[in-house]
């Protein structure tokens, strides 16, 4: 890792976070689903009692170990990510956002958008939600909709309706609609 501050500060809040809120009896993370809950899960019932606790605590050392060199793979992976949607971003022009692949773009595109003028925001952003599909995703506050008549719509109702073969669906809310990968390619 090179960016050391940053990768710290993820592990932090991912990790450690919790656990220095539950050993100081503040309950302001979802213990439910964090490394401290899973291996607190793992230590024995009343019910087995006390004979076996070394067996549990090495069942939970390891399991903890595994979480955590996860954590640091999706760490080092959102940091990369995060560079290359930059490069990705300061070539779009047109506000349309493609991703060839998957990446955390949602937290990066808002910050970015604060800083545009309302002309020049991301106001789109189409990437692969399978690997038969793509999803275009507008963008919230940035002026951006998905027509109302396709709102709710699916399969041959949302082809009527879009004029794209292989649209798949369209969220109620309009902001996002998922279409046959091939049909997405012939559109972008």
């Amino acid at each position: 890792f090179e960016d050391y501050p940053v990768v710290w500060q993820k592990l932090h809040s991912y990790l450690l976070a919790p656990i220095e809120c539950a050993d100081n009896g503040q309950m302001e993370f979802d213990l439910g689903q964090n490394l401290l809950s899973f291996v607190s899960m793992l230590n024995p019932t009343w019910e087995e009692g006390v004979n076996n606790t070394d067996i549990y605590f090495n069942e939970a050392v390891d399991m903890a170990k595994r979480v955590f060199h996860h954590i640091l793979l999706n760490i080092r992976a959102e940091i990369s990510s995060d560079n290359k949607l930059n490069m990705i971003l300061n070539e779009t022009k047109d506000g349309i956002v493609i991703l060839r692949s998957g990446m955390n773009w949602r937290e990066i595109i808002n910050e970015r958008n604060k800083e545009l003028k309302e002309k020049d925001k991301f106001k789109l952003v189409i990437f692969r939600s399978s690997k038969t599909n793509y999803v275009v995703q507008v963008i919230p506050y940035t002026g951006a909709i998905i027509p109302i008549q396709w709102r709710g719509k699916s399969g041959d109702a949302l082809e009527r309706y879009t004029g794209i073969r292989g649209s798949n669906f369209c969220t109620e809310n309009g902001l996002s609609i998922e279409i046959g990968r091939a049909s997405c390619r012939e559109r972008v």
